[in-house]
């Protein structure tokens, strides 16, 4: 006897579980499902084409005002001049890995000039 409620209430289970049109995630497939990232990639990839294609461009609503040429005697202000220098990873004394990155150094921080 123990046996068969056992096994309705294993069969009832199954039976709700199958009965709902879900995924594994819990996501219904009216919302889009649950859908792989190779199918979630494709799916972008087409809905960028679709809206490169409909779309036109953009009118410019405010326009930048050109930049006046200065005028001799003006002082101006040179760029600083800033490198950018690659730290590979790298492992330490002590056995842990630092991942590296980018270093910015200024190298100057620029000049005034006055045209003669």
């Amino acid at each position: 006897m123990k046996t068969l409620r056992v096994s309705c209430v294993a069969l009832l289970s199954l039976t709700a579980c199958v009965s709902e049109p879900r995924y594994s995630c819990g996501v219904p497939l009216s919302a889009g499902g649950c859908r792989t990232v190779s199918r979630v990639f494709e799916d972008s990839l087409k809905m960028q084409s679709a809206k490169t294609a409909a779309s036109e461009p953009l009118p410019v609503t405010n326009p930048v005002a050109p930049m006046a040429a200065p005028n001799p005697g003006d002082a101006l202000l040179t760029r600083p001049r800033v490198v950018r220098v690659l730290v590979l990873p790298w492992e330490d004394d002590g056995g842990d890995l630092n991942a590296g990155g980018y270093l910015y150094l200024r190298l100057d921080r620029g000049a005034w000039t006055v045209a003669h």
